[in-house]
């Protein structure tokens, strides 16, 4: 009876004990709970950051990538071009002519050339023209330079004479220093741009030009052609960009060849269906002849 009525106290009590002993575990487990739960999303959030940031990353590439690239900046050379002094003006047509005409002919083929009088005469013509160009050009340019001299002189006649009064003149001369001082200065700015126009003829004249030059785009420059028929460049005028590279073919039976004016290039003498090519890789005018025939001329433009 007394084992009977013990058990379901025992029951009890071990049922009180085990209520006691989740109560006070309770808050032991939920702390643990929310401190695991609070490193879960502290690492959930270091790990969503890292995804960000190299999303971030990958569009920023991305968007340099897509980028189209800055454009080379254009570049201004300049192109300058000396033409031979008076002397050398005078004397190298004579020169390429005999070279090309006579020492490079043989004297079959000079007799021959001599047969045929109104070529002959009208190269002769043209060569003697090309040799007094540099004394008609220095001609024209004498009128300027003149004009030149003589400012300083009639600046001095109307400050130092017409504009002073007979007694002032007379008070002048009575200073020899500051008179020859005067008239010395004078002398020296009337002879200065004869003499500098006498050295730049002596000595050739020099011409720059800057022309803007724009970025290669990497494709090769085509090829032109000129052919030389009937004592004639055809065309005789021709433009290209630069690094172009021009041909000249001989069509005639008689020989020709190509001379540039500056002597940027000079070709042997072409028989019949030979051929001479330059490269042009500066900017500017290249004007060209054939010293055998001065009166054939041509001109290639470059820019």
């Amino acid at each position: 009876m007394n084992e009977t009525l013990q058990a379901p106290r025992a029951a009890r009590a071990i049922a009180v004990i085990a209520v006691a002993a989740a109560a006070l575990l309770a808050p032991e487990v939920a702390a643990e709970a929310a401190s695991h739960g609070h490193h879960v999303a502290k690492r959930h959030h270091a790990k969503h950051k890292r995804h960000k940031r190299r999303r971030q990353t990958h569009s920023k590439a991305a968007k340099a990538k897509s980028m189209p690239a800055a454009p080379a900046p254009s570049s201004t050379p300049t192109t300058c071009t000396s033409s031979p002094g008076l002397a050398a003006g005078t004397v190298d047509p004579f020169e390429q002519h005999f070279d090309a005409a006579h020492l490079e002919r043989s004297p079959a083929e000079q007799v021959q050339d001599a047969g045929d009088v109104s070529t002959y005469v009208r190269v002769h013509t043209a060569l003697v023209e090309a040799m007094a160009q540099p004394s008609l050009s220095a001609g024209d340019e004498a009128t300027a330079v003149l004009q030149k001299a003589l400012a300083p002189f009639l600046a001095h006649v109307y400050a130092a004479h017409l504009e002073q009064s007979p007694s002032q003149q007379a008070a002048a001369l009575m200073d020899p220093s500051t008179y020859t001082l005067s008239h010395t200065v004078l002398l020296e700015q009337m002879l200065k741009p004869v003499l500098d126009w006498v050295q730049e003829l002596l000595a050739g004249k020099q011409t720059c030009s800057s022309a803007t030059q724009q970025p290669s785009s990497g494709a090769a420059s085509s090829a032109k052609a000129i052919d030389i028929s009937g004592h004639m460049f055809m065309p005789q005028e021709l433009s290209v960009p630069q690094g172009t590279s021009v041909t000249w073919t001989n069509d005639d039976a008689d020989p020709h060849n190509v001379v540039a004016d500056g002597g940027a290039f000079k070709s042997k003498s072409l028989g019949k269906g030979e051929s001479f090519s330059y490269t042009f890789s500066s900017p500017g005018t290249y004007a060209y002849s054939c010293s055998i025939h001065p009166d054939m001329r041509g001109k290639v433009s470059v820019g």
